[in-house]
């Protein structure tokens, strides 16, 4: 189906984003190929093997380089993916500190077995079994920080490639930050490459001003994430039923 996107319909001040309706205009070319993987995709956050990407995989993904004034930076040099990964452990030791974040990260932990629709299942995360069902409470109520920010650095630095998608500020450029991302990574699904996300180095001023100078781009980094061929069995993801996600 055809998709009109009005961004900003309100004007920049306003709280809504984008408006968009189905069934109108033209298929966009290229998308009906990534339609298949939208139900498939999942964040695979276990060590991935060192293998660098192959020239086929990676011309696929050059595909999804940029939309709009959004773009990706795909870092494979080992030296520059060894600093994102001190950057990304030191971005955790700050952030798993934090006692809010850490409240609303627990908020967000299922066990195994969850009957909720949503969130990241323990499993996922390497918890075992047994210790699934007080994850949530072992999160909110210990200072993690150091194991979790030390495991972080070492997916990094042992992944074959770290990306950074990056946007000017505005809204909408961010918008289209998003956009672009699951469009690359709805590739990497089709592609059998796996994905996982660091948020916190870029939630921190410093260490985003970092990732900018070390990625050299001229905009901000909105987003980094590792990239690689996996090693696991796939997990199911969580997902909300389509219904509960729509507003009439």
């Amino acid at each position: 189906m055809g998709c009109e996107v009005d961004y900003l319909p309100e004007g920049e001040g306003s709280d809504l984003l984008a408006s968009a309706k189905l069934g109108g205009g033209a298929v966009e070319s290229g998308l009906t190929d990534l339609f298949s993987a939208l139900t498939d995709r999942w964040t695979d956050r276990t060590p991935y093997k060192e293998d660098a990407l192959s020239a086929v995989d990676q011309a696929g993904l050059a595909q999804y380089s940029s939309l709009g004034a959004a773009s990706v930076e795909i870092i494979t040099d080992k030296d520059k993916r060894s600093k994102l990964a001190d950057m990304v452990g030191r971005g955790g030791l700050k952030r798993m500190a934090d006692k809010a974040f850490t409240k609303e990260l627990s908020t967000w932990i299922r066990p195994n077995g969850t009957t909720k629709a949503d969130g990241m299942l323990a499993a996922a995360l390497g918890i075992p079994p047994l210790v699934s069902a007080i994850a949530p409470w072992i999160v909110r109520t210990f200072n993690t920080s150091k194991t979790q920010s030390k495991k972080d650095a070492q997916l990094v630095e042992g992944s074959p490639a770290i990306v950074v998608l990056h946007a000017p500020d505005k809204k909408e450029n961010v918008l289209e930050a998003g956009e672009l991302l699951e469009r690359f990574i709805l590739e990497c699904d089709l592609l059998g490459i796996c994905y996982s996300f660091f948020n916190l180095p870029v939630e921190l001023d410093d260490l985003r001003a970092e990732i900018k100078s070390l990625a050299g781009i001229d905009d901000e980094p909105q987003l980094l994430f590792r990239i690689g061929y996996g090693q696991s069995a796939r997990m199911p993801s969580l997902r909300r039923p389509v219904g509960d996600m729509l507003k009439a």
